[in-house]
């Protein structure tokens, strides 16, 4: 899918193909197809963690407490915090 992504956004805007707002339709409803395709079997197993807005700057140890409290709002799905 990334490939369909990239390529929709490069006829979209014009970069390095011809400017085609319908070639880049295409594309997006290819990516579309194999996103439904994928969760219509339910929702997929996490395979990878990653943490965001952590740059190495300011960076501090959490104690066992946090990195526990962290894993059970994560294992929950509670995005509300």
């Amino acid at each position: 899918p990334g490939a369909h992504m990239a390529m929709g956004y490069r006829h979209l805007q014009g970069h390095g193909t011809p400017k085609s707002c319908s070639t880049a339709a295409l594309n997006y409803i290819e990516v579309a197809r194999r996103v439904a395709d994928v969760y219509s079997a339910g929702m997929p197993q996490a395979v990878e963690l990653v943490r965001l807005g952590v740059d190495g700057r300011d960076k501090k140890a959490m104690s066992a407490s946090e990195v526990s409290l962290f894993v059970e709002i994560a294992a929950s799905g509670d995005a509300n915090i």
